[in-house]
């Protein structure tokens, strides 16, 4: 989904990170995204919509609210909800004025779902914790930045229905904490480092042979990000998305064991037995490459999409270009070298290069189609994302066709 990173110290409004005027609704890109999209989210991530996605209601099922609020259009700010049960009224996210609550609320107010979250809002935003000008106005808060911050409160509108909801996040919850966010960030770091070591060795021509230690890592990152992409907010098509990749990390993991066992059990039973006359040893079929520049991208998608909260980040474009390459080059290697020869290798080649393409496609099916802003935007970085994947594949295979003398020489 298209997002703004939002500043979390420009108490009390929504500004961009980085920049210092407040987030205007009623004009630019804003209310463009307001006019066309089917859902606009806003966070302490930051702000999100969805224009060629899908975001049905079962996707909020575990939000607090029991049934939505009806937010209108309003000058100068996101909208504004009456809530009758209170004789008040919410303003979301104003550009101009921010107005906080005094009066105590009535006996019983709390009991309602509306009344839930004024209380929310009441409680979050009014203090000295916001470092914030406060105006006082009988009856009347505006939502503001603190609510998001300080009040952990995260709001979906939907513009087309004029429709609102929100609900609390959990501040005990380890996938919100800072060290949950630097330990993924460290994770991912590594990760990367791993994909640009499997690239230059796939230049070089050498085979990329797996460590226990990444294999370790990898599975305990996939096995953490299902938990962890449980609790983004994430669109039908995302949600989708995340399992295509999960089920395809996980498929390459089961091939890292098995070729660790398979590698192991040779090792006790051949022992490191010389290559004699030309012909291949088990101990050398043991040790042929083992591909992880898949799984490893395919888990770095998952990491960064978790922490921004949508897989529209600053990598994306970088990793499906490296992705595609790479599955280009698989498919150039199947159609050139191994489809000469009907053998079992050549088949495990094809059921690898398959799931390469069908990982490959979704990404680009689902991940770039809820990055776009519109229709044609979407069209136009698809094809220039496969047409720059497909030259990169050609290329890295004429590098590794021309290295091939040099090594084996």
């Amino acid at each position: 989904m298209p997002a703004l990173t939002l500043s979390r110290t420009s108490f009390p409004f929504l500004t961009r990170s980085g920049w210092r005027a407040p987030l205007e609704w009623t004009h630019g890109p804003l209310f463009n995204a307001l006019l066309g999209s089917s859902v606009l989210r806003v966070g302490e991530r930051g702000v999100s919509w969805c224009a060629t996605c899908e975001m049905p209601a079962a996707e909020w099922a575990d939000w607090d609210a029991a049934e939505r609020v009806p937010c209108l259009p309003t000058p100068g700010a996101l909208c504004a909800a009456q809530i009758s049960s209170l004789n008040a009224s919410l303003v979301f996210f104003p550009s101009a004025a921010v107005r906080v609550a005094a009066a105590p609320l009535a006996a019983g107010a709390e009991a309602s779902p509306l009344g839930a979250l004024w209380t929310a809002a009441q409680r979050s935003c009014y203090g000295s914790a916001s470092m914030r000008d406060i105006v006082f106005e009988q009856r009347e808060h505006a939502v503001s930045l603190c609510d998001l911050v300080h009040g952990r409160l995260d709001f979906v509108l939907y513009p087309q229905l004029g429709e609102l909801a929100w609900r609390r996040r959990d501040s005990e919850d380890f996938f919100y904490s800072l060290l949950w966010t630097a330990l993924v960030t460290v994770v991912v770091l590594f990760l990367f480092t791993r994909v640009c070591e499997n690239l230059s060795h796939i230049i070089r021509g050498q085979g990329r042979k797996s460590d226990w230690h990444t294999t370790l890592l990898l599975l305990t990152a996939t096995a953490c990000s299902f938990p962890a992409t449980a609790r983004n907010d994430f669109a039908a098509e995302e949600r989708v998305l995340t399992l295509v990749l999960q089920v395809y990390a996980i498929f390459y993991i089961v091939m890292l064991l098995c070729h660790a066992a398979y590698a192991k059990f040779l090792q006790v039973e051949q022992g490191y037995a010389p290559l004699s006359g030309g012909a291949e040893e088990p101990r050398a079929a043991a040790d042929r490459s083992v591909n992880t520049t898949g799984a490893l991208i395919a888990v770095l998608l998952l990491l960064t999409a978790h922490l921004q909260n949508t897989y529209e980040t600053p990598f994306l474009s970088v990793f499906v270009i490296i992705f595609g390459a790479r599955s280009f080059l698989k498919f150039l290697n199947f159609t050139l070298r191994h489809s000469r020869a009907a053998s079992l290798n050549a088949c495990y080649k094809l059921a690898v290069l398959l799931a390469d393409t069908f990982a490959f496609l979704a990404i680009i099916e689902l991940a770039v189609r809820t990055a776009a802003r519109s229709s044609s935007d979407f069209a136009s970085t698809a094809a220039g994302l496969e047409l720059v994947s497909v030259l990169g594949g050609a290329f890295l295979y004429q590098v590794v066709q021309s290295n091939q003398p040099a090594e084996h020489g």
